[in-house]
């Protein structure tokens, strides 16, 4: 039975059942696997990553209930398909409309409220999934403590997924999410030169997954997903006896493209191999003071980043009783600095590199090379 908090059923409350998971605190919804950090934890819907999993202080998780159709969590031997993480992977895959006639459902609940709608467009070509969930806690808190009378926060997530069948050997997917939270707390130490007795969390997640999959025979696929995310964490001052409000705002913007083939040659074997391309947009921070004269404004430089990588992994069961696996994932990260300039208006290019190679045969092996060029 998945344990549930307030009335709502949570899928990371969930993992905590299994062994080497624990919450990250008491209050908190956050994974250690293993006595690892929280991001260390790699977390994917539908193939996009997800870089803050929790609503409401950490308290909830950020999926749709009734749009989940499975979830994978990996503590070990994790296959070469996923990298970039230390401890876990927990792949959440979103439900495909396989609908002939419209399906409603929902709930109310104390702590938020959901609708999930599953709907046929063109009868066996065509199928939508909708679901969204939205919840106004700021009532309730008062109620705890009198402390928290100016404690504000309220969420709401929603999950899109489009399926389209255009031939029986293919299928095309589209799934789309967004997650927003705002929370308010009272400050509990002043900053300097900004004139705020309170401050805001505003998080937003926008994310989408192309996904097409052909069928070559029966055991024999190609899936080829394209990702683009959006990550945009904001810190709002709103200042006393004024409408003006101090931002800092920053950004991850996150686009891969990824390929892979598997076969199945026979009833005891089977591989699979791919490539994938990733682009990283890191914005670190803007300070925007609006009119606060006594805040200077700050514009911190933009990271970008590319990451490849190829890999493979064999299954082989012999028996019922037997089952071997190994995998090989080759990384090569491409850091390209933000380009500066020197007084002598000469351009200083800064650029590092470095190739991670993981072996799946139930521990990790990574052996780094660091080159770093300077050229002014």
């Amino acid at each position: 039975m998945i344990p549930s908090a307030a009335g709502e059923v949570d899928l990371l409350r969930a993992m905590v059942l299994l062994p080497g998971v624990n919450n990250a605190g008491e209050l908190s919804n956050g994974l250690s696997v293993r006595g690892g950090s929280l991001d260390q934890n790699l977390v994917l819907l539908d193939d996009a990553p997800i870089f803050n999993p929790t609503h409401l202080f950490g308290l909830f998780s950020i999926f749709t209930p009734d749009a989940i159709a499975s979830s994978d969590l990996y503590r070990a031997n994790i296959p070469s398909r996923y990298g970039g993480r230390a401890t876990s992977v927990l792949d959440v895959k979103v439900k495909n409309p396989y609908v002939d006639k419209l399906r409603l459902s929902g709930g109310i609940g104390l702590v938020s409220s959901r609708l999930n709608i599953e709907t046929p467009i063109i009868k066996d070509k065509l199928m939508l999934l909708a679901g969204g969930r939205a919840g106004v806690t700021d009532f309730l808190l008062p109620i705890f403590s009198e402390r928290l009378k100016n404690t504000k926060a309220r969420f709401y997530d929603g999950t899109i997924k489009v399926l389209y069948l255009p031939t029986d050997k293919d299928q095309v997917t589209l799934t789309g999410f967004l997650s927003k939270d705002f929370y308010q707390l009272d400050l509990v130490t002043p900053i300097q030169n900004i004139n705020a007795e309170s401050n805001q969390y505003d998080f937003r997640i926008l994310n989408g997954t192309l996904n097409w999959a052909h069928s070559f025979n029966d055991n024999a696929n190609l899936k080829t997903v394209f990702v683009a995310g959006n990550y945009t964490p904001k810190i709002i001052f709103p200042e006393r006896a004024s409408d003006n409000e101090v931002n800092y705002e920053s950004n991850i913007q996150y686009y891969s493209f990824l390929t892979e083939y598997s076969k199945k040659p026979s009833t005891t074997l089977d591989y699979y191999i791919g490539g994938q391309a990733n682009r990283y947009g890191i914005s670190p921070g803007d300070l925007d003071p609006g009119t606060a004269g006594n805040v200077l404004p700050v514009s911190l430089d933009k990271e970008t980043s590319y990451e490849f990588a190829g890999y493979g992994t064999i299954n082989w069961s012999p028996n019922e009783h037997v089952s071997l696996s190994g995998g090989l994932r080759f990384n090569h990260y491409v850091l390209v600095g933000p380009i500066r300039r020197t007084p002598s208006t000469i351009p200083a290019v800064n650029y590092w590199k470095w190739w991670t190679m993981k072996k799946e045969i139930g521990s990790k092996h990574i052996m780094p090379w660091n080159p770093a060029w300077d050229l002014i």
